[in-house]
């Protein structure tokens, strides 16, 4: 267990390219263990590296993305939020690999697309359409360091830096209770919601075995 003075030699900053293999990981061990939709899928954590490696490259080179060290441990890496600016027209990977993880995914990807698209109709974006905005994706923290508030800490630290980067809002798709609770205590505006057992897929109901949680959210938040 991290020690309550450990706190005090915890700092964040802006994830760099550098940190992209610890960041993924941290990712896996976070959301193969505790993520409803991943767990109903049966996604692997073979299937979730290669995943949370595109979306770490992605959360370096868009620069509003951040990690979490601890000074004592040499500056380890022990949390990460990611944030990235949607891309449009995004092209799938090459990788043969690749592609067959985002197969898996695409009940996931389907989802959240259904989902966000409700932020398109958010009056203050609609009225405003140069607005910029980020997708606040996931967050984890090692678990001997959960439980001190570090996620949230997290958090707020990218919704601060895509202020500073000239963005108007952040949206989140949350679907879990922790995560739900995190946006909450955070002030984000809960502005839609899918229930799991609702949710048709290519004529099926891939997250009704979910029990966890009954509904993944929509959150914005006016930064």
């Amino acid at each position: 267990m991290a020690s309550k003075d450990s706190v005090d030699t915890i700092s964040i900053r802006e994830m760099k390219e550098s940190d992209i293999s610890d960041a993924k990981e941290i990712l896996v061990i976070a959301f193969t263990k505790g993520e409803p939709m991943t767990l109903c899928l049966g996604l692997t954590t073979h299937d979730d590296r290669i995943q949370n490696r595109e979306m770490c490259e992605q959360g370096a080179k868009d620069g509003i993305s951040v990690v979490a060290i601890d000074t004592a441990k040499e500056n380890k890496i022990i949390g990460v939020a990611m944030s990235c600016i949607p891309k449009e027209n995004d092209t799938a990977q090459s990788d043969p690999t690749s592609d067959d993880v985002h197969r898996k995914y695409e009940p996931i990807y389907s989802i959240l697309d259904e989902l966000e698209g409700n932020f398109d109709d958010y009056p203050d974006y609609k009225n405003n359409p140069d607005a910029k905005f980020t997708k606040a994706f996931k967050v984890g923290v090692l678990p001997e360091y959960a439980g001190k508030g570090l996620g949230t800490r997290l958090r707020h630290a990218t919704t601060d830096l895509a202020k500073s980067k000239g963005f108007q809002f952040s949206v989140a798709s949350a679907s879990a209770p922790g995560s739900q609770r995190l946006y909450q205590k955070l002030k984000y505006e809960e502005l839609a919601e899918i229930k799991y057992s609702d949710f048709v897929f290519k004529g099926s109901r891939p997250f009704a075995g979910i029990t966890a949680c009954p509904s993944i959210k929509l959150y914005i938040k006016k930064l």
